[in-house]
């Protein structure tokens, strides 16, 4: 596992039948092709950190899928800035949901709280939370809270 890429790791993913492609996106509570979406958007982050680019400014043009408790019609779907056509930011915020949606599962005790003061550190007269795709400055909070029923303990090995 050393010596895989996680792009070469998430084209591996697309290679699996579709039963084993299935049984790991269960894990996750979604899609297949979610999770698609999701693991290419965060190999896209990587790659933009880890050529020392600016994430926080980037406006991505390829969307990932919108995470299902993200959306406007569930508990945490007041989180992300929607335009009135009903299409979802492709800011940070939105890449910020994609991570905590998949950590909750794979380290429930994961604490954000040097994430949450990073992204408020970003804010500031001219950079609103809207700016960042958040709907205002106090769901940034909400959105690194984990739900319990986020984390399905029987999956996890102790």
């Amino acid at each position: 596992m050393n010596e895989l890429t996680l792009g070469t790791s998430i084209h591996l993913y697309k290679l699996m039948n579709k039963s084993n492609q299935r049984e790991i996106s269960d894990y996750f509570d979604c899609k297949t092709d979610e999770l698609v979406s999701w693991l290419e958007s965060i190999n896209l982050i990587r790659n933009i950190c880890c050529h020392n680019g600016i994430l926080a400014d980037f406006k991505l043009r390829t969307r990932a899928k919108v995470p299902a408790k993200y959306k406007s019609n569930n508990s945490l779907g007041d989180i992300l800035v929607k335009s009135d056509s009903g299409i979802y930011t492709n800011r940070l915020a939105f890449q910020l949901c994609i991570i905590v949606k998949l950590m909750a599962k794979i380290n429930n005790n994961y604490h954000y709280l040097d994430l949450k003061i990073a992204v408020n550190k970003l804010l500031d007269d001219c950079t609103t939370p809207m700016y960042y795709g958040f709907q205002n400055k106090s769901v940034i909070n909400k959105l690194f809270i984990v739900d319990a029923q986020d984390v399905n303990h029987s999956l996890i090995e102790y």
